[in-house]
């Protein structure tokens, strides 16, 4: 099941590693932070590969050279530890990054010169799956084990101290996001504490017997600790994406709510549509470029309201209750337009006059869905087609 866990682990991970390369490869001009996140997330994503079981005999097998996954994955981990420094080093202090990112991009090469160096030269040459319980009691693997430990460690804490100096100046979204990496990099740091504890034990030959739930323990905090500094990463670019995703449903939502007013509007002056859709399906159908649709929808509506103006009673004066003033302005539209296929003009001829004259073309949006709500459903079967006959004179605010 742990194995599982990090299969299903490494596969987030290549997905996560997708889609913000893609997310990148659409700006123009990158943000180092966002670049230095990318690459963590990528070498996240080799680690978890590597470690998976699988993968691991594969590597081996393929290469000719047993345990080669091992010194791969614990690189990759590494580089994964210093990118995430940098990211945040790179999110906090601008201009002054060069000379603390080149110390610890030396220091980095220095670790994993370090481990390779051990691993060549300890000679394991028996694929396993437990590598640490196999070999941890060798000098050499226990030496390599705790040069990517250490190394590992110190980046943790360095990244924990970072996440509490510049969540101390955040709020909202961002603070929770560097809250969720510090909660993981403490998980990172009970997984080190685990193999190092361990380590200490096989050397003094005491340790065989806890090999299996070392492991498992081992690996459910990597396995922990990684979800929860992938999800705090990406926690800020999900929520963007997220209030644009809800801005997006609330304006489509809005134009098919006003689509039966406009329809109505719309029988009464075709000549009010810029580019009247082909049929209300079409119109459906439409995605693109929402808030601009929006806009001229509620201009249209204007429009046609205002070439309805000979027909339209003034609306009764029903007190500050929205509902009944909506029910009103909707019964008088369907009333002018009555008036109008008759050719008969109401009784007065008075500018029509809105509700929301002088507000924000929010208020006219709530407005007119208020006034929509009222309309039953059979007034809005309109058959859209082109005009043979277009208007010479286009109608007051067509142009706006």
């Amino acid at each position: 099941m742990v194995d599982d866990a990090v299969a299903a682990v490494a596969a987030l991970l290549w997905l996560t590693t997708a889609i913000q390369a893609a997310t990148m490869l659409r700006r123009r001009h990158p943000e180092p932070a966002r670049t230095m996140l990318l690459l963590a997330f990528a070498l996240l994503a080799v680690s978890a590969t590597f470690f998976t079981p699988t993968v691991h005999a594969a590597t081996g097998h393929v290469t000719g050279i047993a345990n080669l996954a091992e010194p791969i994955a614990r690189t990759a981990l590494l580089g994964a530890a210093w990118a995430v420094q940098v990211m945040l080093q790179r999110l906090g202090d601008h201009g002054t990054t060069g000379t603390r990112i080149g110390r610890r991009a030396a220091a980095l090469i220095v670790f994993v010169a370090a481990l390779w160096a051990c691993f060549l030269a300890a000679q394991v040459d028996n694929p396993t799956d437990m590598f640490t319980s196999d070999y941890g009691d060798a000098p050499l693997v226990a030496a390599y084990l705790l040069v990517s430990l250490t190394y590992l460690a110190l980046a943790l804490v360095d990244v924990i101290r970072g996440t509490l100096r510049y969540g101390r100046d955040a709020d909202g979204i961002l603070a929770r996001a560097l809250r969720l990496i510090g909660i993981g990099c403490w998980l990172g740091l009970g997984y080190v504490a685990v193999k190092v504890v361990f380590v200490v034990l096989l050397l003094s030959g005491h340790g065989a017997a806890g090999s299996t739930l070392e492991s498992n323990t081992a690996r459910l905090l990597a396995v922990g600790g990684g979800l929860l500094v992938v999800v705090g990463s990406t926690l800020p670019f999900l929520a963007a994406r997220t209030t644009r995703a809800r801005a997006w449903l609330t304006t489509y939502r809005n134009l098919r709510r006003l689509y039966p007013l406009w329809a109505l509007m719309y029988t009464a002056e075709p000549g009010i549509a810029l580019d009247p859709p082909r049929s209300a399906l079409a119109d459906a159908l439409q995605l693109r470029d929402l808030d601009m649709r929006l806009y001229r929808r509620i201009i249209e509506i204007h429009d046609g309201r205002l070439a309805l103006a000979p027909y339209l009673d003034p609306a009764p004066d029903l007190g500050d209750e929205a509902s009944d003033a909506a029910a009103a302005e909707a019964a008088a539209l369907r009333a002018a337009v009555q008036r109008q296929r008759l050719n008969n003009p109401g009784p007065t001829t008075a500018p029509a006059h809105s509700a929301t004259e002088n507000g924000t073309i929010d208020d006219e949006v709530q407005w007119f869905l208020r006034v929509a709500h009222h309309l039953p459903r059979t007034d809005v079967t309109v058959r859209h087609a082109p005009l043979e006959n277009p208007p010479t004179t286009p109608s007051p605010r067509t142009t706006a």
